[in-house]
């Protein structure tokens, strides 16, 4: 399961490289079924992924993602059929995300009473060397991610902090 949610994003990450959404028509996402809203630089496609039946460990994720010519805006939310502790969970998440990439940072964070992490990623692919600020949160069984790709001088755009700071969870 989060190994499909690596692969997409670094699907992505080939494709995009950096994130100029200055120039971006900001506009409001709300998803009633995903119980949040955000604000995207761009119009964002939805897909969903509906896992194998027969996979006990499995969990449905949806993803809303816009890219841009030069980067790209993601945010996803995955419901789990049980929970650990939630330091458990957001660790196995991270674990997850993190695979074949190197943690540069990472610190805890909340939204509201969700417990959650803030990780800054590197990864290289096809030679082009990718930043990615991730922040997801865990609300009941359900675990919200944002990720940003973007090249390193640009990670700490005002844009990009327009994007992660924007999320709500709703009732």
């Amino acid at each position: 399961m989060l190994k499909e949610l690596i692969l997409m994003l670094s699907v992505l990450a080939i494709c995009c490289v950096g994130v100029d959404a200055q120039t971006a028509a900001w506009q409001k996402l709300t998803s009633v079924e995903g119980k949040f809203s955000v604000m995207m630089p761009c119009k964002a496609e939805v897909d969903v992924d509906k896992p194998d039946p027969e996979d006990e460990d499995a969990a449905d994720q949806t993803f809303y993602s816009c890219s841009l010519e030069s980067g790209y805006f993601m945010v996803t939310y995955t419901d789990f059929k049980e929970v650990i502790d939630d330091k458990g969970m957001l660790d196995a998440y991270r674990d997850g995300i993190a695979e074949e990439s190197t943690i540069i940072s990472e610190k805890p964070i909340t939204l509201g009473s969700a417990p959650g992490r803030e990780l800054v990623l590197s990864k290289t692919t096809d030679e082009i060397k990718q930043l990615f600020k991730w922040r997801f949160y865990l609300k009941g069984k359900r675990i919200y991610a944002l990720t940003v790709g973007t090249e390193n001088p640009r990670l700490g755009s005002p844009d990009i902090n327009k994007f992660l700071t924007s999320f709500k969870i709703g009732k």
